[in-house]
């Protein structure tokens, strides 16, 4: 979500294989009407875990994305106590509204030389009060 770029199709498609069956990788496809909405990943690092979230083009606009983190965080918290940590852009309102709607909450603000980043993170036990 922070490279713009757009990827060759035979690497993109090498990077999907090797993370949908990466053993540290939760990959969940979202549906709404019995179609594809969205795509949610967690990547399981030692004590944490990061979050990405993609919502189909079709199926953006619909305030989909905040019920899409729940139910994923639902599911993720059913196989694992790590926290999720989210890095989204700082310029990302949206997205921003999306993960504070679904119950995260700030950690950090982070800057750098290419990317100015908001962190936000989600706790089993503040998701389940």
């Amino acid at each position: 979500s922070f490279n713009s770029n757009k990827s060759k199709f035979e690497e993109h498609k090498k990077w999907f294989l090797n993370k949908i069956y990466d053993k540290n990788s939760i990959f969940l496809i979202a549906t709404f009407n019995e179609k594809e909405a969205g795509v949610i990943r967690f990547d399981l690092k030692k004590d944490y875990s990061i979050i990405s979230i993609l919502v189909a083009k079709e199926s953006r606009g619909k305030k989909l994305a905040s019920a899409l983190l729940r139910l994923s965080a639902n599911y993720y918290f059913k196989h694992t106590t790590l926290p999720i940590f989210a890095y989204i852009k700082k310029e990302n309102i949206a997205s921003l509204k999306s993960f504070e709607k679904a119950g995260y909450t700030f950690h950090k603000e982070e800057e750098n030389d290419k990317t100015h980043r908001i962190i936000y993170t989600l706790k089993k036990n503040e998701f389940f009060k």
